[in-house]
């Protein structure tokens, strides 16, 4: 499936993590295509775009650091050929800020934590995540919203977001997930997360967050 320099770069190269699209080429991303199978039956249309190809344009925005959907479409302005030509359906597709906030809305949150949740259990399996010590961390996400609400309105225009003071700082609208991370000695994987408004209380975001992992897990 890669190429010879591909292949010389894994083995020989000290210190060569991967490419970006070796994520798609080692790994099995079969389990959206049934997704958006079962999701069609039921009348939802992705405007004849693959889940698959909109996710790894997600990715790699998030890899590259754009911290919303059109900056990488303005990086696809100064390219000449897309980015993943190699893995996408379409060598040619190329989704702008709108093709991706219009297919990513239509995927139930439920089945991206179900996936979710796969790989993990196929990290334990490889001995990749050791089921041991758990480490609890909330991590503040800014909502794409205002800080204020508006006059005359007791919530903000995202109504589940609450806003956030941490140790004397502002930090806005936005959320507080309670995650959790395997720790397995030299290395550390977040396998479990719950989500929470800013303003929520630690005690109970972290008793809310155990319950839910207990819940779903076979381990102790």
């Amino acid at each position: 499936m890669i190429s010879k320099i591909e292949w010389d770069l894994h083995r020989y190269l000290k210190g060569f993590n991967e490419l970006f699209e070796n994520l798609f080429e080692f790994n099995d991303f079969s389990y959206f295509q049934d997704l958006q199978g079962i999701l069609e039956n039921r009348g939802v249309s992705f405007k004849d775009m693959f889940i698959e190809d909109v996710l790894a344009y997600e990715m790699l925005r998030i890899n590259l650091g754009f911290k919303n959907y059109t900056e990488i479409e303005r990086m696809g302005r100064f390219l000449a050929y897309p980015p993943l030509f190699s893995i996408t359906h379409d060598p040619n597709f190329f989704p702008n800020a709108r093709d991706i906030s219009y297919v990513l809305t239509r995927i139930p949150a439920e089945a991206l934590f179900e996936f979710f949740q796969l790989l993990v259990k196929e990290c334990v399996d490889c001995g990749i995540i050791v089921p041991r010590i758990l480490i609890w961390d909330g991590q503040f996400i800014r909502s794409n919203c205002n800080n204020n609400k508006k006059k005359g309105q007791s919530k903000y225009t995202d109504p589940d977001a609450g806003y956030c003071r941490h140790n004397g700082i502002k930090k806005g609208v936005g959320y507080d997930p309670g995650i959790l991370y395997a720790h397995c000695f030299n290395r550390w994987f977040l396998i479990y997360f719950k989500m929470f408004p800013a303003n929520r209380n630690d005690i109970l975001a972290f008793r809310e967050t155990m319950e839910g992992f207990f819940a779903l897990t076979k381990y102790k």
